[in-house]
């Protein structure tokens, strides 16, 4: 199977992603130009907990 039926087209995918984001009133909770440094799933809290590094690298909660 070629790559062509494996994926959507990038303005397709844009567009499901955009509708997910806006339906589950995401965007308030993503940051842009951020890095992970860990990540786990909380069982418990059923909630991602995660670190992220600052611009100076540096751990932030």
């Amino acid at each position: 199977m070629g790559l062509g039926r494996a994926f959507r087209a990038q303005p397709e995918t844009e567009r499901y992603l955009n509708h997910v984001a806006d339906k589950f009133e995401l965007r308030r909770d993503i940051r842009f130009g951020s890095r992970v440094a860990s990540a786990y799933w909380d069982e418990a809290g059923r909630q991602w907990q995660g670190n992220r590094l600052s611009n100076t690298n540096r751990l932030n909660h």
